[in-house]
């Protein structure tokens, strides 16, 4: 049992020091033009789910080694742990939970790539309203758009990220409308798959684009008051949900469980005088 111990501890300490490193690996990995990845690989995405890690905000080919580390580690130290500890236990119920720790990783990357939209989505309004602003100031829809990414968000911020991207394309040769129509791919707004389309005609036509940019503005600002309305019946609803699951136990030990100690001390005392 000690020497069983003693290799869970030493595995324990490898998966720590291999996740530092995913860290450390993580954090120097940047995203890149489309143009110099489509360089770099010949083959798409395989054996891992590369649109995923790239609307979640990694790069692919860089982030599929944490990938598969993070699935092997902890699908083998999640069956050592219950094979130690609980062994016991149905086998229903370990195969439930080596299923979901082996895709624990793809859960992750879809709840980060919910809260990246939600950022995008959040922003989109302001994004039209600044892209406009620029267009009328005497701006072409380039340099709008640059200034847009460049001057509107913050750095770390997902659209600013994805337009700084698109810049580099655009400066390093790809046309306007190969680069704007890769931003819906790259972020899963579906938002913004007719707002790319509008750029690019009107990029192509060079039509005056600022009723049509003042109407999609109008309506991203519409669809956000719609989620934001959801989002916080969400809210209210799991709230409520949390203050039943605590209320609840309280309500029945300070008033139901004194009540019917209560009840029954009464009911002792009638069968005592009967």
């Amino acid at each position: 049992m000690v020497s069983s111990y003693y290799g869970i501890d030493v595995f324990l300490g490898f998966a720590c020091m291999a996740s530092l490193f995913g860290v450390y690996f993580l954090s120097r990995s940047e995203l890149k033009p489309e143009l110099v990845l489509d360089q770099e690989i010949s083959v798409k995405y395989r054996f891992y789910p590369g649109n995923l890690m790239r609307q979640a905000g990694f790069v692919p080919t860089d982030f599929v080694w944490v990938y598969w580390s993070a699935k092997v580690v902890l699908f083998i130290g999640s069956a050592l742990a219950i094979s130690e500890l609980s062994a016991d236990l149905p086998t229903w119920l370990i195969a439930t939970s080596l299923v979901t720790t082996l895709f624990s990783v793809d859960l992750f990357l879809l709840q980060r790539r919910k809260m990246r939209r939600l950022r995008v989505q959040a922003n989109l309004s302001f994004f039209v309203d600044l892209v406009n602003a620029y267009l009328t100031s005497g701006m072409s829809l380039f340099r709008s758009v640059q200034q847009a990414g460049e001057h509107g968000f913050e750095s770390g911020h997902p659209l600013a990220v994805e337009l700084r991207l698109i810049a580099m394309e655009i400066q390093s040769g790809e046309s306007f409308q190969g680069a704007m129509g890769r931003l819906y791919q790259r972020t899963g707004v579906r938002q913004l798959q007719g707002l790319s389309a509008s750029f690019e005609v009107g990029h192509a036509a060079g039509a005056s684009m600022s009723e049509n940019l003042c109407r999609q503005a109008e309506a991203f600002r519409e669809q956000q008051e719609e989620l934001n309305r959801k989002l916080i019946s969400q809210k209210s609803i799991t709230l409520l949900f949390a203050l039943m699951l605590v209320g609840l136990p309280m309500f029945g030990v300070i008033v139901i469980f004194p009540a019917a100690i209560k009840l029954s001390e009464i009911f002792e005392l009638l069968d005592y005088l009967i």
